[in-house]
């Protein structure tokens, strides 16, 4: 709809109608305004707005809501001008930076340097000339310093360091003049001669303290007179072997004993044990449980004393006439309080209720491998 006018103006609307408009058009060119002016309130703000800012090194990218990307806008980057060492009566500029007293400076303030530096020095409007940036230690390395030496603290002073050794017993290698030494193989000569010295101390017993272990043969076992094994000997077909062994049930517990007096070295601790071991003609399930306890028993106590808990294995056979050897239990405690003298009682029995327990024979106990510890090297 168009405006409707009385005069003319070929400039802005053209020819008039000539004459006054009747009230009816005179609404009729407000009522089309009001139109506009509604229309132009209702319609959506179609400009995009920020999104997002993205920098990609010194570049700047603004993501608008539309999707459109602005830039890139290149930022300014600050760059440092490394001054050197700190001089006095100097022009500096922000970003300056220079070292003093051990610490990296940047200068935030343009000025001219006093005589003497102060760190917290500034124009007296709150303007700090430095701020610093890295803080170093305040002394280098001595200069000198022989072969062989060690850099070492002199005094309680911060940063007070000089060149030593780490006892008065160590001295510097110096080579007189056209000697054939070296440090190189001086040092291969003390390695060698640190080799000799453990070999000696292996022999001497010097390396006793550690692990050890006691064989303890199914001849030096004594079956329990209620549920024990069967004594058994096994001689082999061809070389006549002859084995001394304790047979336990497939059904029934049974139960064999023997004591150690440890030596004095024993630390009292835990102990764990292997089994060696086999079994008769089977064809099918070779696997038997075992299971051991032990107890300490000191000189006038009583010697009906119950056993600790047991540590057991499970070990698999397989061919007749064969020896087995299981893998080391877990620790085993000594119930009671060990002490050195004491007499050590230990239980062993085949666990045939085990779910690991399958082998349909007597399983044949021809000993076992008792594991122990020492912390001293000898029994003095």
């Amino acid at each position: 709809m168009t405006q409707t006018y009385r005069t003319d103006d070929l400039a802005r609307w053209g020819t008039g109608q000539g004459f006054n408009l009747t009230p009816t058009q005179v609404d009729i060119n407000f009522w089309d305004l009001v139109q506009r002016m509604l229309a132009q309130e209702a319609r959506p703000d179609a400009a995009a707005g920020i999104d997002h800012f993205e920098i990609v090194g010194i570049n700047m990218f603004v993501h608008m809501t539309d999707d459109t990307v602005l830039g890139p806008y290149e930022l300014p980057v600050a760059t440092f001008r490394d001054r050197g060492e700190w001089a006095p009566e100097t022009d500096y500029a922000k970003m300056d930076t220079f070292t003093i007293n051990g610490g990296l400076y940047v200068v935030t303030w343009d000025h001219e340097s006093e005589l003497t530096f102060d760190a917290g020095a500034n124009d007296g409007a709150g303007h700090d000339y430095y701020q610093l940036m890295i803080q170093t230690p305040g002394a280098a390395l001595p200069a000198g310093g022989a072969v062989g030496s060690l850099l070492v603290k002199t005094t309680a002073t911060d940063y007070a360091v000089g060149w030593g050794y780490t006892s008065a017993d160590v001295v510097a290698f110096v080579p007189v003049e056209d000697s054939t030494l070296t440090s190189d193989n001086v040092a291969d000569a003390l390695e060698e001669l640190s080799v000799e010295i453990a070999a000696l101390d292996v022999a001497s017993g010097d390396s006793a303290v550690g692990r050890h272990t006691i064989w303890v043969p199914a001849t030096a076992m004594t079956p329990r007179s209620t549920n024990g094994p069967a004594v058994g000997t096994v001689e082999t077909s061809t070389n006549k072997n002859m084995i001394k062994t304790l047979d336990f049930d497939t059904t029934t517990v049974e139960y064999a004993q023997f004591d150690i007096a440890f030596p004095k070295s024993w630390d009292l601790g835990n102990l764990a044990y292997r089994l060696f071991w086999s079994h008769g003609s089977t064809s099918t399930n070779f696997g038997a449980s075992f299971a051991m306890a032990a107890v300490t028993v000191s000189s006038g106590d009583s010697l009906d004393v119950a056993f600790g808990s047991s540590a057991a294995v499970t070990t698999t056979g397989g061919a007749t006439n064969t020896q087995y050897v299981s893998n080391e239990s877990g620790a085993m405690t000594v119930a009671g309080v060990p002490a050195f003298g004491d007499l050590v009682m230990f239980r062993i029995n085949r666990n045939p209720a085990d779910s690991g327990d399958n082998l349909a024979v007597d399983a044949r106990l021809h000993g076992v491998q008792l594991y122990y510890t020492t912390n001293v090297a000898t029994d003095d």
